[in-house]
């Protein structure tokens, strides 16, 4: 967890941004806090997201849900 602010310095996005609270935690895909440029993808607390699965290589996905038409939401572990 690291203060909401911090992580918006640091260029973390996110959906629905008046929800979070004073402290988040954040995802990083291809990079971390002391590597930012290396990174993917930084993400607020809800799972981190990618444009093609390409990017992530290796990962398992663990649940799928239907959005609607034509729309699916895949959760997944990396690595």
């Amino acid at each position: 967890m690291i203060p909401t602010d911090e992580a918006k310095k640091m260029g973390a996005i996110g959906l629905f941004e008046d929800t979070y609270a004073d402290t988040s935690k954040i995802y990083f895909i291809g990079g971390d806090s002391k590597h930012l440029k290396e990174a993917y993808s930084i993400e607020f607390c809800g799972g981190p997201h990618v444009d093609f699965t390409e990017k992530v290589k290796s990962f398992k996905i663990i649940k799928q849900e239907n959005l609607g038409n034509k729309m699916r939401r895949v959760y997944a572990v990396v690595g």
